[in-house]
């Protein structure tokens, strides 16, 4: 449960994760010192803003997701092209102070924004690597009908 303190009337309520694409309500919700529910993560009642917005993808039966996969914590996940989040992670190891050869299957241990599939470790290539949760996602996307892994999948927030 999270609580806010706010006056007492209708509000966008969205969510933003360290490396994943941030999502909003499509409407208002009502808050007020009562309690209030904002399901996310309801399949069959899906209340999130834009055009998938969430996935379904890698997530139990009837749920919803975040996108997971935006290592350079800009507004797009995708795999491959100019705006690709695999150098995030691979930058992220190799430059880190425990990794003294530079081997790209170093695991930095411990929370760490690079860490794409939230196991608290964190690697470029290997047999945990983070990376291949950003191909996967980008292929997955309902929105990528030929499989590019040049697809940007886009955060579906309004801009300011």
């Amino acid at each position: 449960d999270l609580s806010f303190t706010v006056s007492a009337k209708n509000y966008f309520v969205a969510v933003k994760h360290r490396n994943h694409l941030g999502i909003m309500t499509a409407n208002t919700i009502a808050l007020s010192d009562a309690a209030a529910t904002v399901d996310f993560t309801d399949a069959t009642n899906q209340i999130t803003f834009g055009t998938n917005a969430q996935t379904t993808f890698s997530v139990p039966s009837g749920a919803t997701a975040m996108w997971a996969g935006n290592a350079n914590n800009d507004t797009v996940i995708q795999a491959l092209g100019t705006n690709s989040d695999n150098p995030s992670v691979l930058t992220e190891v190799l430059s880190d102070p425990g990794n003294f050869f530079g081997f790209p299957t170093f695991v930095i241990n411990g929370y760490n924004d690079k860490d794409l599939n939230m196991d608290s470790q964190t690697q470029a290539l290997g047999s945990n690597s983070d990376r291949p949760l950003i191909l996967q996602n980008t292929v997955a996307h309902p929105g990528n009908f030929f499989g590019f892994t040049t697809f940007e999948i886009q955060e579906q927030l309004p801009e300011n």
